[in-house]
């Protein structure tokens, strides 16, 4: 067996991003980080794109040392991070490292599903519908009780 690695090879890589919808209604982003052969500094993006219903892209950033030690580590990104945005829907999310490493395919992690679908029902029969009736009826029954 030949070891072919080069001592210069190293790897930065966004190993996972997990979205939280918390109690206030409102999203934050956990993100799991590697640099793997080199002690650095390194800075995690994070694009979010139709944020709330709109159509613009908020960018934000956050930069932290690993070490050989300390190879891997989560960055939260929360309401604060966005400028104060509480983010309670989003189209997508686009996280990654801009490093020139020797593995850049795991450099990129993109994430959907953040917008809520509204659900539409209409109600259509033939028959009468009692439901509707009996809420009409309903406040003249107990003005009427109140008038005697």
């Amino acid at each position: 067996m030949v070891n072919v690695a080069d001592e210069s090879d190293w790897n930065a890589a966004i190993l996972y991003v997990r979205p939280t919808l918390e109690e206030s209604n409102c999203y934050s982003f956990t993100v799991g980080a590697g640099c793997y052969g080199q002690s650095r500094s390194m800075t995690v993006y994070c694009e979010l794109t139709g944020i709330n219903g709109g159509v613009g892209t908020l960018k934000v950033s956050k930069t932290e040392y690993f070490t050989e030690a300390e190879s891997e580590r989560e960055l939260l990104f929360t309401t604060d991070d966005f400028g104060g945005v509480p983010v309670t829907s989003y189209a997508s999310m686009l996280v990654y490292l801009d490093e020139n490493d020797s593995f850049d395919g795991d450099n990129t992690y993109d994430v959907y599903g953040g917008q809520k679908h509204t659900v539409r029902i209409q109600y259509a029969s033939s028959q009468t519908n009692n439901f509707f009736s009996g809420v009409l009826r309903s406040p003249r029954r107990h003005s009427a009780a109140l008038e005697h």
